[in-house]
């Protein structure tokens, strides 16, 4: 399943002060926030994700489980996920790098 948004992180970047953008990790094993700048990754801090994210299914915001950085749960389809798997992969985003 596609992502149908891109997420951008609440702060922005270290290295560019650009806007951050969510993406699963080149190894696709977990979420990284990038620079849009220059494509710089790194581990995301839970404060800086935003609010909401959407169901892949029923595109209503999910809620992220307490305790937890990167599992989400959809109230209305009863589903989990994990935040990598709601986010466009770093080469959809970062072709060049």
């Amino acid at each position: 399943m596609t992502p149908r948004h891109i997420y951008y992180a609440k702060y922005p970047s270290p290295c560019h002060n650009a806007p951050v953008v969510i993406v699963k990790s080149k190894n696709g094993q977990y979420a990284t926030q990038n620079c849009t700048h220059c494509g710089n990754a790194e581990t995301i801090a839970i404060e800086n994700l935003p609010l909401f994210f959407h169901c892949p299914v029923c595109d209503k915001p999910v809620e992220r489980v307490k305790r937890t950085k990167s599992l989400f749960n959809c109230p209305r389809c009863k589903i989990q996920w994990e935040l990598h798997t709601l986010v466009p992969e770093w080469k959809e985003l970062f072709p060049e790098a």
